[in-house]
C-alpha cells in the first residue's frame, strides 16, 4: 500500500496569467506558498479497479500499467475552495500511483503530467500554477512561457517567514466556486487591449510582492495584496460580487493591511495581511459575517509518499 500526501496553496499574485494562451504569447508569473491542509491519496492491491474519481481513472490510463488497483483520495480543501484542490488532487493522485507501479517522475515531470491529464485529457480549463505549487511545496516564484516553466524557491528569512504567519489571515467564505466559465470568459477577455495592459500591471506588482517579502516588509505586501485584486476584477465581472467586496472592505476599515480572493473568483477563501495588534478584532469580526477564519502553518515539503 502506498500514500501520498500534497498540500494546497495560496496564491498571492499573477493568477490568471498563467493560462493559455497568454502565458504562451506574454509569459506568465506567479508568486505562490503552500500550506499545511493536504490532499491525501491510497494506492493498494485490489482483486477489481476501484476508482474513486475521474481524476483517479485517468491517472491509472495515463501510466498505463497493468494491475488491478483501488485508488482513494480525500482533501482537507476540496475543488472550489480557491486553494488549487483540483490541481493538488492530481498531483497526489499520480505520486502514489507512480510510487506503486515504480514509475520514477521528478517533481517537474509530475506536475507536467499532472496538468496533461486535467487539461487535456479531462478537458478542465485552468492555469499551471497549481500543479507545479503542489508539486514542489514551499514559496515559490514561478515562470512560464510557451516552452518552459521555471520554479524559483525563494530563499525567506526566517523571522520574515515568522512575520508573514503572524500577519495572515485566511478566510473561508463557506461557499465553492466553480470556474470553468469564469475561466472561459478570461480566455476571451486575452484579446482586448485593456486586459492585456492589467495582466502586465500585475505581472508587475508580483514582482514588487517578491521584493517586499525578500527584504522583510510584510505591511507593503498587504497593499500589494489589494492593487492585485482591484486589477484582478477587472479581467471578469463575474470575478467578486458585492458580498465579498463588502467582507474586502470591512476587514480594511478594521485594520486589515490589504488582502484578496483566491482563485478564479466568485467565492472560494480570501487571505488578507492583518495590522498585528488589530488581529484579534479582525477575527472576531470575520466570525461575526458568518465566515470563518482558517488556521495554518507554512509547507515546504511539497508532495511526498510513504510504504504502508
Amino acid at each position: 500500500m502506498i500514500r501520498s500526501r500534497a498540500p494546497v496553496r495560496i496564491s498571492l499574485g499573477g493568477g490568471g496569467t498563467d493560462i493559455s494562451p497568454y502565458k504562451d504569447e506574454h509569459g506568465g508569473i506567479v508568486l505562490s506558498t503552500t500550506i499545511d491542509r493536504y490532499t491525501y491519496c491510497t494506492v493498494k492491491k485490489s482483486d477489481v479497479s476501484i476508482y474513486q474519481s475521474q481524476f483517479a481513472r485517468a491517472a491509472k490510463r495515463f501510466l498505463n500499467r497493468r494491475g488491478k488497483v483501488s485508488i482513494m483520495h480525500f482533501s482537507e480543501a476540496p475543488a472550489g475552495s480557491g486553494l488549487g484542490g483540483s490541481s493538488t488532487l492530481m498531483v497526489a493522485i499520480l505520486k502514489a500511483l507512480g510510487e506503486y507501479h515504480n514509475v520514477k517522475l521528478s517533481l517537474h515531470e509530475l506536475a507536467e503530467a499532472a496538468y496533461h491529464i486535467e487539461r487535456d485529457l479531462l478537458g478542465m480549463k485552468g492555469g499551471w500554477q497549481d500543479q507545479f505549487a503542489a508539486a514542489y511545496g514551499g514559496w515559490n516564484l514561478m515562470e512560464f512561457s510557451r516552452k518552459h516553466t521555471k520554479i524559483v524557491r525563494l530563499n525567506i528569512a526566517e523571522d520574515t517567514l515568522r512575520e508573514l504567519l503572524a500577519s495572515l489571515i485566511l478566510v473561508d467564505l463557506g461557499k465553492s466556486h466553480f470556474s470553468p466559465d469564469l475561466i472561459e470568459r478570461q480566455i476571451a477577455s486575452f484579446k482586448r487591449p485593456e486586459v492585456l495592459a492589467n495582466l502586465e500591471r500585475m505581472k508587475d506588482i508580483t514582482r514588487q510582492m517578491v521584493v517586499r517579502i525578500l527584504a522583510g516588509d510584510v505591511s507593503e505586501l498587504g497593499s500589494l495584496l489589494t492593487q492585485e485584486w482591484d486589477l484582478k476584477k477587472t479581467l471578469d465581472k463575474k470575478i467578486s460580487n458585492a458580498t465579498i467586496d463588502g467582507f474586502h472592505a470591512g476587514m480594511l476599515k478594521r485594520g486589515a493591511v490589504g488582502g484578496k480572493l483566491l482563485g478564479a473568483g466568485n467565492w472560494g477563501h480570501m487571505v488578507f495581511i492583518s495590522d498585528i495588534s488589530k488581529r484579534e478584532g479582525l477575527l472576531k469580526y470575520v466570525e461575526s459575517t458568518g465566515f470563518h477564519s482558517v488556521p495554518f502553518k507554512f509547507d515546504s515539503q511539497g508532495v511526498v509518499a510513504w510504504a504502508v
